[in-house]
């Protein structure tokens, strides 16, 4: 039980509100709280019983949205991002075509060429992830303030970004290894 006006130290006079948190459901708890509060103190006198939620929902719906956005952008960015690291490995694997070819025909397995597809890949975006967890890290103590109910610099946060980004680097990069290792030898040492 909480009498918000008895907290100010300029209060005088009977308690002008009074808030209690509740387990359940809070709008069944009206007529409880009504004869518990009535018992505690004459001086209680209910005009009307709101639920917090009524109240705080309105000021959070502009939070929710700009969450949501930044959300659905981060989303695009990543797709994007997938994307353009997608058309650089295919291109690469374009550019480097004779290159697997004579590997291939060195005895290069597929697993050899994947692996060394997929490690560019991943160095790529490791790079990349590196040179973000230091701007993230150094950010973390300005955006803090701003977050609810989690940490700037929390290592499941951290630990989660890191493996979707990497997982999407190997999802990105799995194609053009794919096609990597479909390249016939032959065909692309007569093509120079």
């Amino acid at each position: 039980l909480y009498y918000v006006n008895q907290s100010h130290p300029e209060f005088q006079g009977p308690p002008q509100a009074l808030m209690v948190q509740v387990a359940g459901n809070p709008r069944a708890a009206v007529d409880q709280i009504r004869q518990e509060a009535g018992a505690a103190s004459s001086l209680i006198r209910f005009v009307n019983a709101d639920v917090m939620s009524d109240y705080v929902a309105p000021q959070m719906r502009s939070w929710r949205l700009g969450a949501s956005m930044f959300t659905v952008f981060g989303l695009l960015a990543l797709v994007v991002a997938a994307w353009g690291l997608y058309s650089s490995l295919a291109f690469d694997v374009a550019l480097r075509t004779h290159e697997i070819g004579i590997r291939s025909a060195l005895g290069a397995d597929r697993r050899r060429i994947v692996r060394m597809i997929l490690r560019r890949a991943l160095g790529l975006v490791g790079v990349g992830t590196a040179v973000g967890l230091v701007v993230a890290a150094v950010a973390a103590g300005y955006v803090e303030p701003l977050l609810f109910r989690v940490s700037g610099r929390d290592p499941a946060i951290y630990s989660g970004v890191v493996g979707a980004l990497l997982t999407v680097a190997a999802v990105a990069g799995s194609v053009p290894a794919w096609k990597a290792t479909r390249i016939d030898a032959r065909k692309a040492l007569q093509a120079e």
